[in-house]
């Protein structure tokens, strides 16, 4: 935790919560934002001090945002952490508000969980959404000007028809915190995650019949959780990639012809929206909330469809893939066509956005 004593500086934009900078970068002009910590980075004394003023030691965290924004009097205020449920509460009466979906979104440990319980919906300016599929789901809460964009990381980076067969690649969803809390409890470590172990080692047998080289994409790149993570799939037997600062991700995930990935994986949407061969896997899990993270859930799709499945069966799972290595380009694009609403866009460099972003900041009716 660092503190500063200085007042933030006036701008035009408001990026609310540091987690999105990474998205920031891309997208907004570097002069032109002022960041508002969230997550106790930084704390701002100044804007500490006035908040105990105007509310005494009574104040509320919100209050203490409300007077940030105030403060930076910007004449948009925009979140790439759209799961931050502080950005909804903050008063936003007099500046217009762009939240952007940066991952995928559920009932479980996730910020639907929390918008279940409120009595009257947020209001925002705009929200830029992944698909229509969480359009529809976000809508029961935010009153707002929806626009589907995708994922707005995965946008800055163009699609690469790169050539490959006969290889796959099974996109790590490895959570540290779930792993360490299961390996207290036998049962929930089997149910959970030694059965990721022996479904994996089951395909990979299927596919070496099949001549088709298995790979796992690891999810970590701090040093010690990339580690756990690591030793986590090494008993798999499996060629395990590591992640590390600046990665390629998408372009090394291009250079396989099939992907597999959890429905609950940002990346595996992000790869759909790549146009990429990708199987999507459910965790066969029947109980509310783990189950909305189910493809299609929200939609009531089936458990079990043209090129997603429940994970755990090998021989179904086999099944599936020969079906959808056999698929033709165009008959792949079709089936991504049919199923758009519960993928994920694409729009390339942000340009939706950033072209809203242009006309708030220049439009005089925005004041």
């Amino acid at each position: 935790m660092k503190f500063t004593f200085f007042p933030p500086k006036k701008k035009k934009i408001a990026l609310f919560d540091a987690e999105g900078l990474k998205d920031a970068r891309y997208i907004l002009n570097k002069n032109d934002y002022e960041i508002i910590y969230c997550r106790k980075e930084k704390i701002n004394i100044f804007i500490l001090i006035k908040s105990i003023l105007k509310k005494n030691f009574f104040f509320k965290k919100v209050d203490y945002f409300n007077e940030y924004i105030n403060e930076i009097n910007p004449k948009l205020i925009i979140t790439f952490n759209d799961n931050n449920e502080l950005f909804y509460k903050v008063n936003k009466n007099k500046t217009y508000s762009i939240a952007v979906q940066n991952g995928t979104r559920s009932y479980h440990n996730d910020i639907l969980s929390n918008f279940k319980f409120i009595k009257d919906k947020y209001k925002i300016s705009k929200y830029f959404v992944f698909s229509e599929y969480y359009k529809k789901e976000l809508s029961k809460f935010i009153d707002t000007d929806f626009s589907i964009l995708g994922s707005p990381f995965n946008n800055n980076f163009k699609k690469k028809k790169i050539e490959f067969t006969n290889n796959a690649l099974y996109l790590s969803t490895f959570s540290i915190i779930n792993y360490e809390q299961s390996k207290k409890d036998k049962k929930k470590f089997y149910a959970y995650y030694q059965k990721e172990i022996n479904f994996i080692k089951d395909i990979n047998q299927e596919l070496k019949k099949k001549n088709v080289k298995f790979s796992i994409l690891g999810k970590y790149k701090n040093k010690t959780l990339k580690q756990i993570e690591k030793e986590f799939y090494k008993s798999s037997g499996i060629k395990f990639i590591e992640n590390y600062e600046d990665r390629k991700t998408y372009d090394i995930a291009s250079k396989y012809e099939i992907l597999i990935g959890y429905s609950s994986s940002t990346l595996t949407y992000e790869m759909l929206a790549r146009e990429k061969k990708v199987i999507v896997l459910n965790r066969d899990y029947n109980y509310y909330p783990v189950e909305t993270k189910k493809f299609g859930y929200f939609d009531c799709l089936p458990e079990e469809g043209v090129f997603w499945i429940n994970s755990g069966n090998k021989f179904k799972f086999i099944n599936l893939f020969v079906k959808i290595k056999k698929l033709s380009k165009s008959d792949w694009k079709n089936i991504l066509k049919k199923y758009e609403k519960f993928t994920c866009g694409f729009n390339y460099l942000n340009e939706k956005l950033r072209n809203h972003i242009k006309y708030v900041l220049t439009d005089s009716k925005f004041k």
